[in-house]
């Protein structure tokens, strides 16, 4: 009662006629179709079989053990009575076991309520199960590493917070009326007058070693119109033992006046406490100051005398509190990690 195909189909995936079960892509080779047109003819198959056998159209024989050994709703194997099925009482007995259920590789029929059909199962995982199984290995891996993950970036957040506690104030320092003075000034403090890059200047002589003093405990970095000239006309007169950052402004630099360096000054404190050495701060520049979520300390300096030891001591107390409030602060984090 069935195809050509589906007669062949069934036989070599049960393995009748004394073969052995074969899979589908097996059988696809042999009879030229896909593996999907053997699935499809399999159950095509199988159905038209359990179908004739509730009818009555099947009078024992292979036709009637497959469809007696599937009819159960329930799903369960039947094993054929004595003469019916495919081969001898012996091969039946050892292809069953003792039990006389399947074992595991065994080719059977498995009925599906449902409409589904009847589907062989010849012991190996569908690519369905396959993929089912990896999902759940790899969400069972995820969660593990997730929470490893999270800690660890809680770690990293402490440590930061830690590492940026610890780091030194930014003092922005100037050089015309810091540094270097106007040589028609008077009442100039002892120095010397010297060739710079941008022309003759006079440099107090207590001008380097408060600009050592200050370098201790600051991260120095020059905000002058001298950009690079700073270092290659000053770095060696004040002493310093090494050249300092420097901000560019593109050409923008002007006489009078500081207001082109705010941007440039902002950009680089980022979010660190940051101290200015100036002589030319205007109301723009307290504003600017006193709205930055950061510590900012502006400190106006007299172009008539440059740098002064009080301007220092005004600096070195400023980092002295922000240091304590810094500590006080990663200690309550500490002790709020650690509670």
């Amino acid at each position: 009662m069935l195809p050509d195909r589906g007669r062949r189909t069934l036989q070599l995936r049960a393995g009748l006629l004394g073969g052995k079960p074969a899979s589908r892509r097996t059988i696809a080779r042999q009879i030229g179709i896909s593996p999907t047109g053997v699935l499809a003819l399999e159950r095509s198959s199988l159905r038209r079989l359990v179908s004739a056998g509730q009818d009555g159209g099947c009078d024992g024989g292979a036709g009637a053990a497959v469809a007696g050994g599937a009819s159960g709703s329930s799903g369960e194997w039947n094993a054929p009575s004595s003469g019916e099925g495919v081969g001898s009482d012996s091969e039946s007995s050892d292809a069953k076991g003792e039990s006389g259920a399947p074992e595991t590789g065994e080719v059977l029929a498995d009925f599906h309520e449902g409409g589904s059909g009847l589907v062989l199962d010849d012991g190996k995982e569908t690519t369905t199960e396959t993929l089912l199984f990896f999902l759940l290995t790899l969400l069972a891996l995820l969660g593990p590493l997730a929470a490893i993950a999270f800690v660890m970036q809680r770690r990293a957040a402490a440590n930061g917070a830690a590492v940026q506690a610890d780091e030194r104030p930014l003092l922005f320092l100037d050089v015309d009326g810091v540094i270097a003075l106007d040589l028609f000034s008077k009442g100039l403090p002892p120095g010397e007058m010297r060739d710079s890059p941008l022309g003759l200047i006079y440099l107090p002589h207590r001008s380097g070693e408060l600009v050592r003093e200050l370098a201790k405990r600051f991260d120095v970095v020059w905000a002058t119109g001298w950009e690079h000239h700073a270092n290659t006309g000053l770095a060696k007169p004040l002493g310093l033992p090494e050249e300092l950052p420097v901000l560019t402004f593109g050409k923008k630099a002007r006489a009078g006046s500081s207001d082109w360096k705010l941007k440039r000054v902002n950009s680089y404190a980022g979010g660190r406490p940051a101290a200015w050495l100036d002589d030319n701060f205007a109301s723009r520049h307290e504003r600017w100051a006193a709205h930055r979520s950061e510590p900012t300390l502006l400190v106006r300096v007299d172009p008539h005398t440059g740098l002064a030891p009080d301007h220092v001591e005004r600096l070195l107390r400023w980092a002295d509190r922000l240091e304590a409030a810094q500590a006080a602060k990663a200690n309550g984090q500490h002790q709020t990690r650690a509670s």
